[in-house]
């Protein structure tokens, strides 16, 4: 009878637990198709926008956001305020937000920092809305007038990209005050982020306006304008960046503000103002406030040293006990690479090796020669499918321009046969080839067009190129992969030094927190050195550098007696990539002076013969091409190479909108959704 009461109390468990997990996946999936079939839409999206004297604008936008029957409690606008990559960053001051209806009563709104962007969040919490309703955004940013030589222009993106509501209808009315008397021009792009699409229309009304009109809805946003202007209407632009002594040390990242307004990005960014007289303040918890005027010149970047005075107190706390923390936390990196992250003995012997070892491609070697994915790799994998006949390098010289030395040179991609079911490639490879080539593309691809759609292939390439170096047993795990499990050491390590400051007071010297952003960089350098080799991966390490030893310093005698004449072209095309990859490229061509002449049949469009001259047109290619692959990325994974240019591009580099403009170029953007 016992078992039995068992027995029965089991199956009713058993029910109620299934039951109420089927109650949670159905509630779920209501969730989910009632989210998929709100099908909010932005009926109108106009914008009033005043170009100030002082290189400001003044941003009305009217958004007729309509919720349909699903009901919501308002709108959230996105505003990004960081812009570029890397020495390119930089921010802008927003400020002088207000959001009404149509009939000027204001909404109730929050303004937060989400990432690098400023978000409104409009309506209340404890009211609902359906159907239509009319937002007026208003708000003024700051020193955004792109400067040139011959004129100025606003290149502004002024619906934004990522909406989760598609854009019906906008029209978009720029006004330049001071009086425009010439240099008036007006263009405009639709679309997606990236897109050159022109389905709208763009106006220069009068002296000093604009109209410019969306033909077409756009999905999710997509609307950019650019008014260009003669110069001298506004202030020339200028930037400001700041050198904090120990406030970036600090629990808390001190405040800056500039003419009263408060700069919303990181302190080290650079931020953008207009030149002349500004008011600088620096406000940082448990130091005295700093004020000071500066003047900055156009086209500069000023630099400002700021030194935050502390007390006697804070001093010991702040510039003592965090040596002692910092000392013991790199004695722990160093134990950890010593036990962890070197490599196994090899045989310790390097001898010349004439064929690349185990059969590996120029990518390959590059990743088991120093362990990290170049942009460089990419290079010389393109170069390896050219010799093998997959495809053509074509160089055009464009129409030089009467102030130019040197005219300006694009390059083009030239399919000769398809590489999807090659046996000589490897799988990366095809992956790069699909990246240029894809399925129903053209057949001449420029190499300027792939910077905005080849940098999402480079994470595929990267994944297939790593895992191909663990199949072959070169390695136990992933590099990458183990890069980032030390990377994340790195932010735990950040984490436990903060919750020490924390505990020790929380009135804490800025200098305590030293130890905070050293040991965490210390662990981010040694996570480069973190992936481990196999015995087997070490020994073909050391083949590979017998490899690089012999396109180095073999030399053309000893070439000669190798090789005959016939080989000389074959030899140098084949090896030609790999010594790319293993940075010996210019020593390989020395080799072949006088034996290998005229050009690959891969390479058209250049009339030099000269083997030295040949190789610093490749060089300009690569560089111009590792570029272009992760134009638009603002962290793809990738490294530079000191052969192949930096790694990283942004939507905003100070270029102009009428010169290879785009949805979602120049300033303004984001985008927004209901709440």
């Amino acid at each position: 009878m016992k078992n039995q009461i068992k027995i029965l109390k089991l199956i009713v468990a058993l029910v109620l637990a299934v039951s109420l997990i089927a109650s949670v996946f159905v509630g779920w999936f209501m969730g989910v198709a009632e989210a998929e079939t709100i099908g909010d839409k932005i009926h109108q999206y106009n914008s009033d926008i005043i170009v100030n004297e002082n290189g400001s604008i003044d941003v009305a936008e009217k958004i007729l956001y309509d919720f349909g029957d699903v009901p919501g409690h308002g709108i959230i606008r996105d505003l990004p305020f960081v812009y570029g990559s890397g020495e390119d960053r930089v921010a802008i001051i927003f400020d002088d937000f207000s959001v009404t209806d149509e009939n000027g009563n204001p909404y109730d709104f929050i303004d937060y920092v989400d990432g690098y962007s400023l978000s409104l969040k409009v309506g209340d919490s404890d009211k609902t809305l359906t159907g239509e309703h009319w937002y007026y955004v208003n708000y003024k940013a700051h020193a955004v007038i792109n400067n040139f030589l011959i004129y100025d222009e606003l290149y502004w993106n002024v619906t934004g990209n990522y909406w989760e509501a598609d854009v019906e209808k906008s029209v978009v009315k720029v006004t330049v005050l001071g009086g425009v008397k010439e240099g008036k021009k007006a263009t405009c792009y639709s679309g997606g982020y990236g897109s050159e699409n022109q389905d709208c229309t763009a106006e220069v009304v009068s002296d000093n306006s604009y109209r410019f009109t969306l033909d077409k809805p756009v999905y999710g946003g997509g609307f950019t304008v650019v008014a260009g202007f003669e110069k001298g209407i506004v202030k020339e632009n200028a930037s400001v960046g700041f050198n904090i002594s120990g406030s970036s040390l600090s629990i808390y990242s001190p405040d800056v503000y500039i003419d009263g307004n408060k700069v919303l990005g990181k302190f080290y960014d650079s931020i953008m103002v207009f030149s002349g007289e500004h008011l600088v303040e620096v406000k940082s918890y448990g130091y005295e406030d700093y004020s000071a005027k500066i003047t900055v010149a156009g086209f500069k970047t000023k630099m400002v040293d700021i030194v935050l005075e502390k007390t006697f107190f804070w001093r010991f706390v702040g510039e003592i006990f965090p040596w002692i923390l910092l000392g013991f936390g790199l004695f722990l990196v160093f134990l950890l690479w010593f036990f962890k992250g070197r490599d196994p003995r090899g045989k310790g012997v390097i001898m010349p090796l004439y064929e690349a070892p185990d059969k590996l491609s120029p990518g390959e070697v590059g990743v088991i020669y120093d362990e990290v994915a170049h942009l460089h790799d990419i290079s010389a994998s393109i170069i390896n499918m050219a010799v093998k006949g997959y495809l053509k390098i074509e160089k055009v010289e464009k129409e030089k321009k009467w102030y130019q030395f040197k005219a300006d040179v694009d390059y083009f991609f030239l399919l000769q046969k398809d590489a999807a079911d090659a046996k000589d490639l490897k799988d990366f490879e095809k992956k790069i080839f699909a990246g240029i080539f894809p399925k129903g593309g053209k057949s001449r691809v420029s190499l300027q067009s792939l910077g905005r759609r080849f940098y999402p292939v480079l994470s595929k390439v990267k994944e297939l190129l790593y895992e191909s170096m663990v199949d072959k047993k070169y390695f136990d795990t992933d590099p990458d992969k183990r890069r980032i499990n030390y990377m994340v050491l790195g932010i735990v390590s950040v984490f436990l030094m903060t919750m020490i400051g924390v505990g020790l007071s929380i009135l804490s010297d800025s200098a305590l927190y030293a130890a905070m952003p050293i040991v965490g960089v210390a662990f981010f350098i040694v996570a480069r050195f973190m992936p481990k080799k196999t015995v087997f991966g070490v020994e073909v390490n050391e083949k590979v550098r017998g490899f690089q030893m012999f396109l180095k310093a073999t030399e053309t005698d000893r070439l000669k007696k190798m090789f005959s004449p016939s080989e000389y072209k074959n030899v140098f095309e084949k090896y030609l990539p790999y010594a790319m990859v293993l940075g010996v490229e210019k020593q390989w061509s020395k080799q072949f002076e006088g034996l290998y002449k005229g050009m690959p049949d891969w390479y058209v469009g250049a009339n030099q013969t000269n083997m030295f001259i040949f190789m610093n047109d490749l060089g300009r290619w690569s560089r111009y091409g590792e570029k272009q692959f992760v134009a638009g990325a603002p962290n793809s994974g990738w490294k530079s190479s000191g052969w192949g240019g930096s790694g990283g591009s942004s939507s905003w580099g100070g270029g102009s909108g009428f010169s290879g403009g785009f949805s979602g170029g120049g300033f303004g953007g984001g985008g927004g959704g209901r709440w």
